[in-house]
Parts: C-alpha cells; sequence; structure tokens
C-alpha cells in the first residue's frame, strides 16, 4: 500500500518482492505525489470504479492520519461541481457520491447476463456496501465454525443481471478433473426459472474449465 516493496513476478501462488527501482521503468515520474493529489486520484479511481462511493468506502484500509485528506478532497470535489453528492431513497441515512460521467451508463446491462463471482471480487469485497446496495447479505464461511455455517465453506456469490440471487459452494476434484457443487442456495425473493438455470450450467462450465476440470456435478438448490 505504501509502495515500498513491489512484486516483481510471481510463481503459482507466491508472490516474489523487490524494491520498486528493480521492478519500475526507468521512465516513470517517482515524485511522491501531495497529500491532496494523492486524495483526489483515490476518490475519482474509486467513482470511476465503482459508480457512487460512500466516505466509508473511501477511507477502508487508510489510515485515520490520512482520512482527514480524504474528507477535504470531496469538499473540494464537491465545491468544483466535479463530482455530486447523492442520496437514495430507500438508504435515507448514508450520503455518497458520484461524476455526472459515473451515473450514464454506456449501455444498459444485460438482464440475463450471469457471473460467478470471487469472495475477493471489488464488487463485494466491502460487506456492508453490499448488503446497502443490493441487499445481499453475504459472508466468506471458510474462517466460520462448520457447525455455524450456513451456505458452505466457500460459498461464491451469483450475479443475475444486476442482482445477487444465489451462491454456490464449490469444490475441484483434480485428480478426477472434476468440479463438484456442494451445495448452492437461492435467496429468498428469487425464483429459480428455465433461463437462469441454463445460463448457470453454461456458467458453471467455464467455471469448470476455468479450474481445469472437464466436467461439473450440480445437485438440487436450496433456497435460504
Amino acid at each position: 500500500m505504501q509502495g515500498r516493496v513491489m512484486i516483481r513476478e510471481r510463481e503459482g501462488f507466491q508472490k516474489v518482492f523487490d524494491i520498486p527501482a528493480r521492478v519500475l521503468p526507468k521512465d516513470i515520474d517517482t515524485r511522491l505525489p501531495s497529500h491532496q493529489e494523492t486524495a483526489r486520484h483515490h476518490i475519482l479511481q474509486s467513482i470511476r470504479a465503482h459508480g457512487l462511493v460512500s466516505e466509508t468506502d473511501l477511507v477502508h484500509l487508510i489510515k485515520r492520519a490520512e482520512a482527514i485528506h480524504i474528507r477535504e478532497a470531496l469538499k473540494q470535489l464537491v465545491s468544483n461541481c466535479e463530482i455530486m453528492p447523492l442520496k437514495i431513497r430507500e438508504l435515507p441515512g448514508a450520503a455518497f457520491y458520484a461524476s455526472e460521467e459515473s451515473l450514464t451508463l454506456g449501455s444498459p446491462l444485460k438482464a440475463r447476463h450471469l457471473r460467478i463471482l470471487s469472495p475477493f471480487d471489488n464488487l463485494v469485497i466491502r460487506r456492508k456496501r453490499l448488503l446497502q446496495l443490493f441487499d445481499f447479505d453475504y459472508q466468506l464461511e471458510c474462517y466460520t465454525p462448520p457447525a455455524k455455517r450456513r451456505h458452505g465453506y466457500f460459498s461464491l456469490p451469483v450475479l443475475w443481471g444486476d442482482n445477487f440471487v444465489a451462491r454456490i459452494d464449490a469444490k475441484a476434484d483434480r485428480a478426477a478433473r472434476k468440479l463438484i457443487v456442494q451445495s448452492w442456495h437461492l435467496e429468498p425473493s428469487f425464483k429459480s426459472t428455465s433461463t437462469f438455470e441454463a445460463a448457470l450450467e453454461k456458467e458453471l462450465m467455464n467455471f469448470a474449465k476455468f479450474n481445469q476440470c472437464d466436467s461439473f456435478r450440480l445437485p438440487r438448490a436450496r433456497q435460504t
């Protein structure tokens, strides 16, 4: 996070670190930006990536002493009309920020586009934000005692169009080259359809190939 070491290469799941002087190209400007420049860049990049962000989102993983620069930059960007504060009707106590560009979708979302996401995907990594904006209460349960797990050891969120509708606990049997779906759960408000199930099976085949498997086994779904 501080840039004192950088990733030079990866060997399997191992990262090889080195000092920046031996990683960065020679023509990279390595002058340290000011606190104001850093805060401005962080805010605008976050909005570009996420569409809209709250102050809580912006100061996540940032030291308390540095968070003041984020708050100052937010005020300046709003004052300059570079970003705008937003209120969401369903979340009266929460304040968000966005840019005019981020509020204009380039093309409509595909209503029947299905994706199986990693628990560490940027869309789901901030659990509170995920619950606020998508009403999806998701937890990674591999650190939860087995008796207390609700959805499985390593459940994966399923995004269907612009809604989270299910979670899948899958395991790759490398020796048999088979992806085993140990369980999967539908959200209470979602009713499965033949269109959804066909899209899920297609995406599971892609997911199996990604995990170097040739096939998958899918049991019956459970309703959360």
